[in-house]
């Protein structure tokens, strides 16, 4: 897929290491397997914000918005 969305807390946690890849995070693992980008977070997020971002995201991309585009009209949605 074009775009992975990992919307829950700490999704994007992982331990740094100098020299890797990134193939042992989640996002890592995503993007091995052919995503061509991943969203995710390294904190917890309040559960409101994001269950009122995502099916605004959602709907950006099936209109055919591209990932870059559906996340930045998500957001002007919300502000």
């Amino acid at each position: 897929p074009a775009l992975v969305v990992l919307s829950v807390c700490s999704a994007g946690r992982g331990p740094e290491r100098i020299g890797d890849a990134g193939a042992s995070d989640l996002s890592g693992a995503f993007l091995a397997a052919g995503a061509d980008a991943v969203l995710l977070a390294p904190t917890d997020l309040p559960f409101e914000p994001v269950a009122r971002y995502a099916p605004l995201l959602q709907a950006e991309l099936a209109r055919g918005a591209t990932p870059s585009e559906a996340l930045w009209r998500a957001r002007v949605e919300l502000a």
